[in-house]
């Protein structure tokens, strides 16, 4: 049987939202811009929306966004904002101010 030593943790780190970095306004610009891409600005997801849709499972989230903004499946699929709103959130994540 081999020897296992104990791990040695020497430091955890948790980075609660607007600890480490200052994510929310990345994260309501990149839940816009799948509907900014689709259709201009005649769609959006308000902040009122944003903060309703926090706490939510992101299929709930979503389907919250496309209710509220009236857009049908043959409009833009979940799978299609999803997708788009992960790149932007991967983009808008470069470009966070540090805390």
């Amino acid at each position: 049987m081999p020897n296992r030593s104990p791990l040695k943790i020497q430091a955890v780190i948790f980075d609660l939202d607007g600890t480490l970095i200052d994510s929310e306004m990345a994260s309501h610009v990149a839940l816009n811009k799948p509907l900014q891409h689709h259709f201009g600005r005649s769609k959006e997801v308000s902040l009122p929306l944003h903060a309703r849709i926090l706490g939510m499972s992101p299929r709930e989230g979503i389907d919250a966004i496309l209710q509220e903004n009236q857009i049908t499946e043959a409009m833009m699929t979940r799978e299609e904002y999803i997708r788009e709103f992960h790149t932007a959130l991967e983009e808008g994540y470069d470009e966070i101010d540090r805390m």
